[in-house]
């Protein structure tokens, strides 16, 4: 049980995260919602791993 909770509690926080990183969870005691931009590059070549738009990364964690 307590490995349960402690696998239920890495899932929610993970997520929270994730949520915080797509914009579309409040961050701080003002509530305001942030924008970060998550870029991965490799070679020449960058990507945004969180455009705004299209999938957001905590629906894709979810999915798994």
């Amino acid at each position: 049980m307590v490995a349960e909770v402690g696998k239920e509690f890495v899932d929610a926080a993970v997520f929270g995260f994730l949520c915080v990183i797509d914009g579309v969870r409040a961050m701080g005691e003002d509530g305001a919602v942030v924008d970060f931009e998550l870029y991965c590059k490799k070679g020449d070549e960058t990507v945004r791993l969180n455009p705004g738009q299209g999938e957001f990364l905590h629906d894709l964690y979810n999915s798994q």
